[in-house]
């Protein structure tokens, strides 16, 4: 099974602070809202507790917790499960699967995402929560392939620089060499 996986980071892999995204760049969020928008948003609890206005429209939402039972799935639009249901769940949903965070979860599912969509805001952040792998290693060749890379893009909103990339992994193997220790 094949997930993408979508996040971004400053310049040095940070992607939360306090349960929080430490810039606003409203592009970036309406890219994401695109490109998400009529599949499978995969994430964590934390990550669910910090969207400001609940679950994501449009989008069938599964939260991965441990205390699963402790939440209603009320409709077919919003899936509270724990990692042992997850695979089960999400192969009978003939929708595109973006894995949208946070460290836990991109730890988890990388070694099956093949397709990484990453912002980075090149900005530096003093935040606490890091993305798992070593943004720098995408350079790599070896590993990675280049299918996007956008122009540096200015925020109209704070004039924050950032920049997208899309990458697609050579093979799985690579999980040993790019998870941060």
């Amino acid at each position: 099974m094949n997930f993408e996986l979508i996040v971004a980071t400053d310049i040095n892999g940070i992607i939360g602070s306090n349960n929080n995204i430490p810039w606003y760049i409203p592009e970036d969020l309406i890219r994401f809202r695109k490109m998400t928008t009529d599949s499978v948003v995969i994430m964590g609890r934390k990550t669910f507790e910090s969207l400001p206005n609940g679950k994501l429209k449009n989008r069938i939402n599964i939260v991965i917790t441990r205390n699963y039972a402790n939440y209603k799935n009320d409709d077919s639009s919003l899936i509270f499960t724990d990692t042992s249901n997850i695979i089960n769940i999400v192969s009978k949903i003939n929708k595109k699967k973006f894995i949208i965070g946070g460290k836990e979860i991109y730890n988890l599912f990388w070694k099956f995402c093949k397709i990484i969509h990453i912002t980075i805001v090149y900005i530096e952040t003093n935040g606490e929560i890091v993305f798992p792998v070593n943004i720098k290693k995408f350079n790599n060749k070896e590993y990675y392939q280049d299918i996007y890379k956008s122009e540096v893009l200015l925020s109209k909103n704070n004039n924050t620089a950032y920049q997208y990339f899309t990458y697609s992994k050579n093979s799985i193997e690579d999980i040993n060499i790019t998870i941060n220790n």
